[in-house]
């Protein structure tokens, strides 16, 4: 996912990259502060291959309602969040039909939220699930996914396949001592 962040004010463009990078963990973040740096950037590279755009109004030259319109005009789909401190912006960005509005500064709870509520959603990441397989009968056997799981050390394994036969049951760390090197001294 690729997100433009843009405000001519660098404080202010410093907190909301950094409410971006912290609500949205996944992303590609590009940072603007000049929007006329913005625009060119827009019209060189075919509206950047951007998904969302957190942009401030009030920017000097240009506004953000232009680079939304803008941006809109390469990707119809693409999700406009204005980042503003005025509300008489409000009717502009809903005539864009944009997918939020937040009042600064930003902070990654109101980011968060945005991103919950966008008009055109954004596929979850996937999160690689590993699976852990234990075989217990003959060789004790450890794999995730598939691939045979490496100790540093033969008494963690077998630790582990002593803890996995308690099967949850409390035991006391002379058993354990006492079951793993197989001595009198422990008692």
């Amino acid at each position: 996912m690729k997100i433009i962040v843009a405000d001519d004010e660098i404080l202010q463009l410093n907190k909301l990259e950094r409410a971006v990078s912290k609500a949205v963990t996944e992303a590609e973040i590009c940072a603007f502060n000049d929007p006329l740096a913005l625009m060119e950037r827009i019209e060189k590279e075919s509206g950047l291959g951007t998904d969302i755009a957190f942009l401030d109004i009030e920017m000097g030259p240009v506004s953000g309602i232009a680079i939304a319109k803008k941006l809109q005009s390469y990707n119809p789909k693409i999700n406009i969040v204005f980042v503003t401190g005025y509300n008489e912006y409000a009717a502009d960005a809903f005539e864009l039909r944009a997918s939020g509005y937040v009042a600064k500064p930003a902070t990654e709870q109101k980011i968060r939220a945005e991103m919950e509520n966008l008009r055109f959603p954004m596929p979850k990441p996937e999160r690689s699930v590993k699976k852990l397989s234990v075989r217990c009968f003959g060789y004790f056997d450890v794999t995730v996914n598939g691939e045979p799981l490496k100790f540093k050390r033969e008494k963690t394994k077998e630790l582990l396949a002593f803890l996995i036969d308690r099967r949850g049951a409390v035991c006391t760390p002379r058993e354990i001592c006492a079951c793993l090197w197989e001595t009198d001294k422990f008692d």
